[in-house]
């Protein structure tokens, strides 16, 4: 498992794997508004505290506890 970081401009998309597309759809300061599109209804997303990157994602061998959670600046 990987995290990948990438810009993206106001209009533009990512798409993940064939699971979903997520576009860019406005910016207002360091806020932006996101649309996702899939065609799996199981697919769930979940907002998240900012910065907090859940445990699942961490880098392999790190302990899943509040010590080492990564915080995204």
């Amino acid at each position: 498992m990987g995290l990948l970081s990438v810009s993206v401009k106001v209009g533009e998309a990512v798409q993940i794997g064939e699971v979903a597309i997520v576009k860019v759809d406005d910016r207002n300061g360091r806020s932006v508004k996101l649309k996702i599109a899939t065609m799996d209804p199981s697919l769930r997303v979940t907002r998240i505290p900012t910065g907090i990157i859940p445990p699942a994602f961490l880098p392999t061998g790190l302990a899943p506890d509040k010590t080492s959670a990564a915080l995204v600046a």
